[in-house]
């Protein structure tokens, strides 16, 4: 599997996991980003250190990965409550 697809697993368990605690799509979201801005600060101390650079580029994809999960049942939960 892919680095990237992890990326998207986890966004996706982290929105399994808050809907089993019965919480709402914001607060995957916000979990979700969260742990994916974790997991790039990790990543670019290992970009500087074994690089030389930061990645940056590859950071921001993966958090966008990380979130896109947990921002699309958000934005259609926001959608049909439009629609109500």
């Amino acid at each position: 599997m892919d680095r990237d697809h992890y990326h998207v697993v986890i966004g996706a368990m982290i929105l399994l996991a808050t809907h089993l605690m019965k919480r709402p799509p914001v607060v995957a979201f916000a979990a979700a980003f969260l742990a994916g801005v974790a997991m790039e600060v990790l990543d670019a101390r290992d970009d500087v250190y074994g690089l030389g650079v930061w990645r940056w580029r590859e950071s921001v994809s993966d958090i966008l990965l990380t979130i896109a999960a947990p921002l699309l049942v958000l934005a259609v939960t926001w959608m049909r409550r439009q629609r109500l």
